[in-house]
């Protein structure tokens, strides 16, 4: 079977509340995501403080199948690590925690033996 290369879409949803969040609410996200990407799964987590608020998946878990994609299966996430990181770190400087022009060094100091000047 061919392997399925799952569109994974990172929302950042913007609600008055986390408990406005529903997985009815996120079950039509994912639906129109879908319907609008071509993507053949979606899959949206919601969590606060480490606790799962509302879960939604739809799509099929293989091109070539019609077994539907269901919460809790493992996704491959390829090729986001940028994209991630760039994301926490963001949120990190909205919160005040850091900033945008924080060099290496200053993050890390000696924690990095031998680093490159040119990365410092």
């Amino acid at each position: 079977m061919k392997a399925l290369t799952c569109a994974i879409c990172l929302a950042l949803l913007s609600f008055a509340s986390i408990a406005q969040i529903t997985t009815d609410a996120l079950e039509t996200i994912a639906s129109d995501l879908r319907r609008d990407t071509g993507a053949p799964a979606i899959a949206i987590l919601v969590m606060d403080n480490g606790v799962v608020e509302a879960e939604a998946t739809t799509g099929l878990r293989a091109i070539s199948s019609d077994s539907p994609a269901e919460n809790g299966d493992l996704w491959h996430l390829g090729s986001i690590t940028k994209s991630m990181t760039a994301t926490l770190v963001a949120r990190l400087v909205e919160r005040g925690e850091t900033r945008w022009t924080l060099t290496l060094e200053e993050a890390l100091g000696d924690e990095i033996e031998g680093m490159d000047p040119a990365f410092a």
